[in-house]
């Protein structure tokens, strides 16, 4: 006689991924919860698009709650389900199915994040090819797309802004529903600095808190306590806030604390690079 099935009882399996649209291998989790199931064996389940009947391709134990958490990678497009196997006592328990379409990765190349304005930020990889995929940076709680590029036949893409004022943001890369983070693009302007911090040690800073040998920031005549700019002297970068007021001399427009300074290995006056 064969065993007999019937919906899971209060079980919606959930996946758990970047995206419903997994690459090739990725792996896929499925949890859920089986009611009075507590130590029995979950399989997961696969049925690809081209085949007739589904075969099991990962197992784990139902645990405390009656909840299960079962992940395998991705054979390919197809469904996936859960069975709650028998034990001898009971019948077999099937989850509803869930469709997983497998699409190519979206893979991020060589990239240029650390422009002057005029010069453009760069970013390479590869997609599906004719999915078109966006260049974004997040910008007041969203995300801006900043350049589109579709792949061609050999799924190359190569992303381009080019930057026209100072800015620094996180930024991603998106096609379809997948997206991938490529870091943070700093768009800078040349700024007049000097440092400080010997002999001052022990002091107020403007913007609260106490002057020390190792207080990261900057001190700057008009942007408002806390903001952060991003620096870069040479190869070096370092993002920081606005502690304190100044400089007061000259056309300077920050004065770097020391330790700030030494993240830069910068001495003396001279321009640096700033996001702000």
């Amino acid at each position: 006689m064969p065993a007999v099935t019937r919906a899971l009882p209060n079980t919606i399996p959930s996946i758990s991924s970047t995206d419903r649209s997994p690459a090739p291998g990725q792996r896929v989790v499925v949890e859920g919860k089986a009611q009075t199931s507590y130590g029995r064996s979950v399989a997961l389940e696969f049925r690809g698009e081209d085949e007739a009947s589904f075969r099991p391709i990962a197992r784990t134990i139902v645990g405390d709650g009656d909840r299960f958490r079962v992940g395998h990678d991705v054979p390919g497009t197809g469904t996936l389900r859960v069975t709650v196997v028998p034990n001898g006592l009971t019948e077999r328990v099937v989850s509803r199915e869930l469709e997983i379409v497998v699409t190519r990765a979206l893979k991020v190349g060589g990239r240029r994040l650390h422009v002057r304005t005029g010069r453009s930020a760069v970013v390479k990889g590869r997609g599906a090819a004719d999915e078109p995929v966006r260049l974004q940076v997040r910008r007041g709680g969203s995300w801006v797309t900043l350049a589109r590029a579709t792949p061609g036949g050999d799924e190359r893409f190569a992303l381009r802004y080019a930057a026209q004022h100072p800015m620094s943001a996180p930024a991603r890369i998106v096609a379809g529903g997948r997206s991938r983070a490529v870091g943070r693009i700093n768009v800078y302007r040349y700024a007049e600095a000097s440092w400080y911090g010997p002999g001052l040690y022990g002091g107020h800073l403007a913007c609260g808190g106490t002057l020390t040998e190792g207080t990261l920031g900057v001190a700057n005549k008009s942007l408002p306590c806390g903001t952060k700019v991003t620096l870069r002297h040479g190869s070096r970068t370092v993002r920081v806030q606005v502690v304190d007021r100044g400089p007061y001399v000259g056309n300077r427009e920050y004065d770097l604390t020391a330790a700030t300074a030494r993240k830069l290995n910068f001495v003396g006056v001279g321009a640096i690079l700033a996001t702000r």
